[in-house]
């Protein structure tokens, strides 16, 4: 058994804040190359790793959210969009 076969992780989902750029982005496209879905959050919106998400074949939903404000953790924790 390889190790992709291993780290399978369909039918799961993820959280991945800061996911618009650097690590946070690189964080998501692994994840979704090995089949999770994902909520995309950071303070300026991923659109574009929404993209590149969608072109791996993941699904995913992305939310302008700031994680230090609670009630934007409140509304991205509400979204039902998977």
């Amino acid at each position: 058994m390889n190790s992709s076969e291993m780290f399978r992780l369909e039918g799961k989902v993820a959280l991945i804040t800061g996911s618009a750029q650097g690590l946070g982005r690189e964080i998501a496209l692994c994840l979704a190359q090995n089949g999770c879905s994902l909520v995309l959050a950071d303070i300026v919106h991923p659109e574009e790793t929404a993209r590149q998400v969608a072109e791996i074949g993941s699904r995913s939903i992305s939310v302008k959210a700031d994680v230090s404000d609670e009630s934007e953790v409140k509304n991205m924790v509400g979204k039902r969009d998977l």
